[in-house]
């Protein structure tokens, strides 16, 4: 601890509150996935799907609430955020903050996501090359038939 600073208190209610707003981020995104609501990767598969009307109820509960609750995260991240930037110093602080978010999202987006995502298309009967889930894929829209612009025949759309 440095000289003049305020001892380090422990508020274990934020950790409390911290533990339910992430289940209820991983609860949300979990549920959404599995509609038709927003533009998630995995809702190209639908092996499973919600009626409209339990769709309509999810959208109206988790929808407003999911702006309270990511609001209220980063409110209960700025209440810690000063004792542990005073305790460690900026350097330490930042290389601390990129170890414990920066490594676990890159192994999600570039390891878990593509496989999980490769995986889905294969039980659901659809052959995709691995690189095709990548994140770094740009997804552009098809489009088949004649191109205006060109005068001439489009891409083919018949592999759908």
């Amino acid at each position: 601890m440095r000289a003049g600073s305020a001892p380090l208190v422990h508020l274990p209610h934020l950790d409390n509150l911290r533990t339910v707003l992430v289940a209820w981020v991983i609860g949300g995104h979990a549920l959404l996935g599995r509609s038709a609501v927003g533009g998630w990767a995995y809702d190209e598969i639908h092996e499973v799907t919600f009626s409209p009307s339990v769709e309509l109820g999810l959208v109206a509960v988790l929808g407003p609430s999911g702006l309270f609750v990511i609001g209220l995260l980063f409110f209960v991240a700025g209440l810690t955020t000063e004792q542990s930037l005073a305790r460690r110093g900026p350097r330490r602080y930042l290389l601390a903050r990129s170890r414990q978010l920066g490594v676990p999202w890159l192994i999600s987006a570039f390891v878990l996501w593509p496989v999980s995502l490769w995986l889905a298309y294969e039980a659901a009967g659809r052959t995709v090359t691995l690189s095709r889930v990548l994140p770094s894929r740009v997804h552009r829209p098809r489009r088949c038939g004649r191109s205006p612009a060109r005068g001439g025949p489009g891409p083919s759309c018949s592999s759908r």
